[in-house]
């Protein structure tokens, strides 16, 4: 007799061009029945989001094509309900004025553990059908 699944209680996109930093988010979601998808890029990021619906949104700052934050007012055309969560390693280049302007309350500052990780992933305020 098989268990049946969990609840996947949110959907969690993860914008980042470092595939390690994208596959070990990915591994602890996995293990904690949320729901992801992985975007690569700016281009895919916008893809993604066109297709469907997330609680919290995971953007690194620097992509190989562009700056998350250049993104950001597209995606919340679609994804309004959302939380925006910025990562970057770069933590003296994010300017509090930037984020605020943009509706972005939280950044999770590079390298990160896995309580940084757990706590941002319960950022998410809803749940997503």
């Amino acid at each position: 007799m098989m268990k049946p699944k969990k609840d996947i209680y949110c959907r969690i996109l993860v914008v980042d061009d470092d595939y390690h930093v994208a596959l070990m988010i990915k591994a602890y979601c996995k293990m904690k029945n949320v729901d992801i998808d992985i975007a690569h890029s700016c281009s895919e990021a916008i893809y993604q989001s066109s297709l469907n619906s997330y609680s919290l949104i995971m953007m690194d700052l620097n992509l190989s094509d562009g700056l998350g934050t250049e993104i950001i007012p597209e995606i919340q055309q679609s994804q309004n309900d959302a939380t925006i969560l910025l990562m970057t390693g770069d933590c003296q280049g994010v300017a509090s004025g930037i984020m605020e302007e943009m509706g972005i309350q939280y950044y999770l500052a590079k390298p990160f553990g896995i309580k940084d990780l757990s706590t941002a992933i319960g950022l998410s305020k809803q749940p997503v059908q």
